[in-house]
């Protein structure tokens, strides 16, 4: 992490892309929350299968439910750490690169030290993907093959993925 004026040789501030931890927050708490539900619940009838291995037959059913209520925990523990680890988190696209600001730090990156963007799915403004954030994704791998990630809980994501993409891409 670098210094409070990580930016200021980067050149004018043009616009700025902050991250809502509110949502993020949100999905942590009504994941795991919603997630111990069918945990337990699949925990529950994977035990009374297992107590009642003799008889004939086979469901996918407590197998099914134990998943649906693992991912949904893996989820809202993903959701909570990023919030916990990156608080208040704003990207600021300056005139020669851009700055990833937490309250933990901040990261100028030139746009010479941008070796590849890559955009991970399509932006769908609304609908149950975009409202967790995972309809659109963008990784900005660097020379240093440090990677810098965000998603659709970044405000207009997909603007901040194809500026970088446009301004470390190769011009014709």
């Amino acid at each position: 992490m670098v210094s409070q004026s990580a930016g200021s040789d980067l050149g004018a501030r043009t616009d700025s892309f902050p991250v809502d931890d509110g949502r993020r927050l949100g999905q942590g708490i009504g994941c795991l929350v919603v997630g111990a539900v069918p945990t337990v619940v699949g925990v529950m009838l994977s035990a009374a299968y297992v107590a009642n291995a003799n008889s004939s037959g086979f469901s996918p059913l407590p197998g099914a439910i134990l998943g649906l209520g693992l991912v949904l925990l893996f989820f809202g523990g993903l959701r909570l750490t990023q919030r916990l680890t990156r608080p208040d988190e704003r990207f600021d696209l300056h005139e020669h690169g851009f700055v990833h600001r937490t309250s933990r730090g901040e990261r100028a990156i030139r746009w010479a030290d941008v070796a590849k963007v890559r955009h991970l799915g399509s932006y769908r403004d609304g609908g149950l993907a975009h409202s967790f954030g995972v309809d659109y994704r963008c990784v900005v791998e660097l020379r240093d093959k440090s990677k810098i990630r965000f998603d659709t809980l970044t405000d207009r994501a997909d603007v901040l993925g194809s500026k970088i993409d446009r301004h470390t891409s190769p011009q014709p």
